[in-house]
């Protein structure tokens, strides 16, 4: 799925903006400091595109694993 409002090299920027407002939100629901993260594939990537262009979000970890086949 790509929306035809964003451009296929700005698909990752778009990515690291649902995985900030998911951050930021589950940390707000929770309460807690900091969150684990457990991704695969998709995700994986997702959180390594995060983590590039927003590393500033990387201290919200407490424990990363990151899978793929």
């Amino acid at each position: 799925f790509q929306p035809s409002f964003i451009s296929p090299a700005d698909h990752w920027v778009f990515i690291v903006l649902l995985y900030k407002y998911t951050i930021f939100q589950a940390l707000k629901e929770t309460g807690k400091e900091e969150l684990q993260y457990v991704g695969h594939s998709m995700g994986t990537t997702g959180f390594m595109a995060m983590a590039h262009y927003r590393p500033d979000i990387m201290d919200k970890y407490d424990n990363i694993m990151c899978t793929a086949f």
